[in-house]
């Protein structure tokens, strides 16, 4: 704390007279040369990765992800009375919205319908496999997530916000699901790109995966791949997705030790 002394009429703020580095970003062409990435990392490297539940006091389940500057927030309301028709089984929706101020230097306004609506679906199939749903019948189990800042691997977070907010609302669940990225860029095959890599790519796959059931429940391929490369990207992301199935696994027993 800083210490206040008067002298006189006047207080003078006595500061400590350590010095430290001034943060300074490094130059994204120096750190390319030496990994052929443009923040520096390894191809099998994920940026710095943060998560916490219980964000959202009004929601029964809710979880942030952080994953250098792609922030995603999730809420789970439900089980609720389902207004569809009889159904024995309950049914996973999702809702997804990006923040105006989401995209770097571009007003992000909305989704184009169809776009917005096939990631909904992507999400909702990738997460429903891993909860029971026979336990919820004529239930509606409703996701909602907001992007609240995109640099790439959007639906990746989105995936496993929404899983991390499914257990933290206590649905009974197989497992819980985490979800990563790989992309090609110059013929090498590269985990989590960022969005100036994603510009660059010529192919990408998205795994979401059950670690502990080793079972996969999402896989969303866009651009031109060789099956090899293909291959070796749905490698990366499901060595990647163990990762950070661990670190979704240490949240939820950090939360649950706090609850006691």
């Amino acid at each position: 704390h800083t210490m206040l002394h008067r002298t006189g009429d006047r207080f003078r703020a006595e500061f400590s007279h350590e010095t430290v580095a001034p943060i300074v970003e490094e130059d994204p062409e120096v750190l390319k040369e030496h990994t052929g990435r443009q923040d520096g990392r390894e191809a099998n490297q994920f940026r710095r990765l943060y998560m916490k539940t219980g964000v959202i006091s009004q929601a029964p389940g809710s979880a942030y992800i952080e994953m250098d500057k792609t922030k995603v927030i999730c809420g789970v309301y439900g089980p609720r009375q389902s207004p569809f028709e009889y159904s024995s089984k309950a049914k996973v929706i999702c809702d997804l919205k990006f923040a105006t101020f989401a995209e770097k230097d571009t007003r992000h306004t909305f989704l184009p319908e169809r776009e917005a609506q096939e990631l909904e679906i992507i999400i909702a199939q990738a997460l429903e496999v891993s909860v029971m749903v026979e336990k919820f019948p004529k239930s509606v189990i409703e996701i909602n997530i907001l992007v609240l800042e995109s640099d790439g691997g959007t639906l990746s977070a989105a995936i496993t916000a929404g899983s991390l907010a499914l257990a933290d609302a206590g649905i009974l669940c197989y497992d819980i699901v985490a979800c990563c990225s790989a992309a090609k860029i110059n013929n090498q095959a590269v985990l989590d790109p960022v969005a100036s890599e994603e510009l660059e790519q010529t192919g990408n796959v998205t795994v979401a995966y059950m670690a502990t059931l080793e079972e996969i429940t999402q896989v969303v391929q866009s651009g031109d791949l060789e099956v090899d490369t293909a291959i070796s990207c749905v490698d990366l992301c499901v060595s990647g997705c163990q990762e950070v199935h661990e670190m979704m696994r240490q949240q939820l027993k950090k939360t649950a030790s706090q609850q006691k």
